[in-house]
């Protein structure tokens, strides 16, 4: 038999997914329990009451939106005329249709300004049917391409 914490440590692979978000679709890391207890830990700052002058753990929002920017990987699909419809923004002259590049940045300013979306990334990175069913569908899709060629 084999030893359970052993096989966790040692056989992890990097799941990922794209899911649909609104109008574009985002590709998403999975995240273990015990990475998700990490990311919420690393987002926390001791911070005192001042009514009971005792030390109390604060998650920091700034903190935890870095954290949850790490588990994107990628987007596709995402313009102005598509952020201007999710948050408010006035995209002035530039064009609807401007891409919106995939950065650090735009990734914690996204999470920042788009009501939902870090509930939603939160949900999938944790959902680990989600990242199966991507997979084994990623998977046949690639056969039967290879099979028809």
């Amino acid at each position: 038999m084999k030893d359970l914490a052993k096989l966790f440590k040692d056989n992890r692979e990097e799941l990922t997914a794209w899911v649909p978000f609104g109008d574009f679709k985002i590709e998403l890391i999975y995240t273990d329990r015990r990475e998700l207890q990490r990311m919420l830990n690393n987002s926390r700052k001791r911070e005192y009451d001042p009514k009971t002058h005792q030390p109390v753990d604060v998650l920091k929002d700034e903190l935890f939106a870095k954290q949850l920017a790490s588990k994107v990987k990628s987007w596709r699909g995402l313009t102005l005329g598509k952020l201007a419809r999710l948050t408010n923004i006035d995209i002035g002259k530039d064009s609807p249709d401007k891409k919106v590049p995939c950065t650090e940045a735009n990734k914690i300013a996204l999470i920042d300004e788009v009501y939902g979306l870090p509930g939603f990334i939160r949900e999938v990175m944790t959902d680990i049917e989600q990242f199966r069913e991507k997979k084994v569908a990623a998977e046949s899709k690639n056969s039967d391409a290879s099979q028809d060629g």
